[in-house]
């Protein structure tokens, strides 16, 4: 068994746990991003972007997965199974965005989404 195919996905792995504590919050993603988004959009609402703040938000939900995805059906492929890596891929990433999402509402900080869930999913899935 080469580590070398396994360790990026548990290494993302490790990267989105980090993200579901308070560090990947709203309030701590927001202050860095609508600074940013502010200088690039002068002319916006405070609401619109917020709103955009929230786009963003969940389009990194479903980037994350779609690599996390990838990364498993990559590591499956190397190792020889190809005929079911995509649905091993497309289970543990499904699975590991339930926990993540446990995982937020344990924080205090963040809350449990089922539509994050969702979000994910189609991630992972649209990758694969």
């Amino acid at each position: 068994m080469r580590l070398r195919h396994w360790l990026p996905p548990v290494v993302w792995m490790g990267v989105i746990f980090l993200g579901s504590t308070s560090l990947g919050s709203g309030e701590n993603t927001g202050n860095f991003l609508l600074p940013i988004l502010k200088s690039l959009l002068p002319w916006a609402t405070h609401e619109q972007l917020l709103l955009l703040h929230t786009i963003l938000r969940k389009g990194g939900h479903f980037t994350e997965y779609a690599i996390l995805s990838w990364l498993w059906h990559r590591a499956f492929i190397f190792h020889g199974r190809s005929g079911s890596a995509a649905w091993r891929a497309l289970g543990i990433s499904v699975g590991y965005a339930l926990f993540d999402e446990i995982h937020q509402g344990w924080t205090g900080v963040r809350g449990a989404s089922a539509g994050d869930v969702l979000i994910d999913g189609m991630g992972a899935a649209t990758a694969l």
